[in-house]
C-alpha cells in the first residue's frame, strides 16, 4: 500500500512544478495575542440635528419651487394663453401703442391667475413687451351653462402710463 502511495505521490510530483507545494513546517504551539481595546474614553460625537433640519428645509423648499413653476409652465403652454398672445400680436391697437415685435416680458414668464377648462373659468395676465414699450394683457372668459360657447368678458391691454385699452377681437377681422 505504501508502495503504491509513494508512485502517486512521484506521479504527482513529477506532473507538478517544485513550485507549486511547499516544503517549508509551520509552527502551531505559538500562541496568538488578542488585541486589546484601549482604554480610554469614546470621543463625544457631535449633535447634527440642526444639519438635518437645515437640509429637509433646503429639500422642502426646492420641491415646492419646482412645483409651483411646473404649474406656471402648465399655464404658459396652454391654448389660451397662446392664442391670446397670438391675438395680440396682430391687434391694431396693440402694434399701435407697443410695437411689432410683440412677445413675452422674458422666456419664462410669469402667469398669474388661473385657466381651469373643467370649471369654465380663464383669468389670468402676463407681460408683454414690444418695440415702443411694455404692457399688461389681461384676459378673463367664462364658458356659459347653457349653450357651452367660452365668452370673453374682458380682454385688455394696460400700458406703462396706465391707460388700458380693451382688445376687441372683431377688430382683428376687418
Amino acid at each position: 500500500m505504501n508502495d503504491q502511495r509513494a508512485k502517486i505521490f512521484m506521479a504527482l510530483r513529477i506532473s507538478f512544478p517544485s513550485s507549486f507545494y511547499s516544503t517549508t513546517t509551520i509552527n502551531t504551539t505559538t500562541k496568538v495575542k488578542k488585541a486589546q481595546a484601549s482604554q480610554r474614553p469614546l470621543p463625544e460625537l457631535k449633535n447634527k440635528t440642526g444639519q438635518y433640519i437645515i437640509f429637509g428645509i433646503i429639500g422642502v423648499g426646492f420641491w415646492i419651487g419646482a412645483i409651483i413653476a411646473s404649474f406656471n409652465y402648465q399655464r404658459l403652454n396652454s391654448s389660451i394663453v397662446q392664442g391670446s398672445l397670438f391675438n395680440l400680436k396682430y391687434h391694431p391697437k396693440a402694434i399701435e401703442l407697443l410695437g411689432k415685435n410683440i412677445n413675452f416680458v422674458s422666456s419664462f414668464p410669469w402667469i398669474k391667475g388661473n385657466i381651469n377648462h373643467l370649471k369654465g373659468q380663464i383669468n389670468f395676465q402676463y407681460t408683454v413687451k414690444g418695440d415702443k414699450g411694455k404692457g399688461i394683457i389681461h384676459f378673463h372668459s367664462i364658458r356659459d351653462v347653457q349653450d357651452r360657447k367660452w365668452k370673453v368678458i374682458k380682454f385688455t391691454l394696460t400700458t406703462e402710463d396706465g391707460k388700458v385699452v380693451p382688445l376687441d377681437l372683431d377688430e382683428l377681422f376687418v
